[in-house]
């Protein structure tokens, strides 16, 4: 799942890190994969990760299922706060 999460992380920064000199290189800003396809890779990477998540417990299956709140909202906290990485913390220690 940290796969999707850089995926889809990678997708919502899309604008902001072609402006970045360390970032302007990554695969959607400079072109090299398009945001369908980045999408569609997320989708791949999402449901590999939902086949391992359902090989365990209800109780493991509802927190990797409530992990992805996290997941979803931190390329936003970035926008929002300094403390951003204490989200991408969280994130972590939930994917693994």
């Amino acid at each position: 799942m940290r796969g999707a999460g850089c995926t889809w992380n990678d997708i919502t920064d899309r604008d902001l890190d072609a402006l970045v000199e360390r970032t302007r290189s990554r695969p959607i800003p400079a072109g090299q994969v398009s945001v369908p396809q980045a999408a569609m890779w997320l989708v791949v990477q999402a449901l590999i990760g939902l086949a391992v998540l359902l090989q365990f417990n209800r109780f493991a299956v509802m927190t990797g299922i409530a992990s992805l709140i996290i997941v979803a909202i931190y390329p936003f906290m970035k926008r929002i706060t300094w403390w951003a990485e204490s989200c991408s913390g969280w994130r972590s220690r939930g994917a693994r």
